[in-house]
């Protein structure tokens, strides 16, 4: 090979080379630009559940009518002083507060998703009768208990503490006393107790690693010790979750029921 070969042989491998070289940055340039104009491109996500102020000034004129309507069926007797404009802007603002924090807070992720839906839907005005009245009777902390049902810890008393929130909202129809609250070995049981009307009632939760309060079987407990009051407890809540308790009579569950509230009703029997 004389020397003008070699240097030729050499001039090929380094172009060979340089165009691979060139190919390679060339590839990652347009696969920046790329990347940069699809990122420009896609929205960013929606995390702001701040409504627009000329929504959130109309907002608690849309509860006006549900404040008045729930005050005629007697709740929020506690603001007999506060004037149903003024209640109603009171509430608004409580209904924003809470669904913020139920939405960026929830400790499950699943859930944050609806209360997320929820806050937006109240955020526009899409809620449907039911949930609005929910909502607003959310406020009412002496006739409505509602609270995350994800609470069952060692050391919380969280059945003691919930039987003795139902009285209070019971309006006097449930009067417990000698609340107790006991967990079996390993946690497996909790065994609560209280005497109503001389009686001692027993309520067992077999845990099994459930965290979740059961108001349904608590209630299967009280509500036939408290049937001669003509008041029941009953279970609402909003996505389906038995999280919300009222005390109603009967007559009071049927004008709710006009304004297309549901309830769960206990589980049959069948011997």
């Amino acid at each position: 090979m004389d020397w003008l070969e070699f240097m030729d042989g050499r001039f090929v491998i380094s172009g060979i080379i340089g165009f691979a070289i060139a190919g390679t940055l060339f590839y990652f340039v347009i696969q920046g630009l790329t990347n940069r104009v699809l990122t420009a491109l896609q929205p960013e996500p929606n995390t702001d559940l701040r409504m627009p102020s000329w929504i959130e000034k109309q907002l608690p004129n849309r509860l006006d009518d549900t404040v008045r309507d729930l005050r005629d069926l007697g709740f929020f007797a506690n603001r007999a002083d506060v004037d149903d404009r003024t209640l109603s802007s009171m509430v608004h603002l409580a209904i924003t507060e809470s669904l913020e924090r139920r939405s960026f807070n929830s400790v499950i992720p699943g859930r944050a998703s609806g209360w997320v839906d929820l806050a937006q839907r109240y955020s526009i005005g899409l809620l449907k009768q039911p949930e609005r009245d929910l909502l607003t009777l959310a406020e009412d902390r002496e006739r409505v208990w509602w609270q995350d049902l994800d609470q069952v810890q060692p050391g919380q008393r969280p059945y003691a503490r919930m039987i003795e929130s139902w009285a209070a909202i019971s309006r006097g129809a449930f009067q417990p006393t000698d609340v107790q609250e006991s967990w079996g070995a390993e946690g497996e049981s909790i065994y609560v107790t209280f005497k109503h009307a001389g009686s001692e009632q027993l309520f067992i939760h077999l845990t099994s690693h459930d965290t979740m309060l059961d108001t349904a079987g608590v209630r299967a407990v009280i509500n036939p010790l408290i049937a001669a009051t003509g008041v029941q407890f009953e279970i609402v809540g909003l996505r389906g979750t038995p999280d919300t308790i009222i005390a109603l009579t009967a007559r009071e569950r049927e004008q709710l029921e006009l304004r297309n509230w549901s309830f769960a009703e206990p589980p049959v029997l069948v011997l």
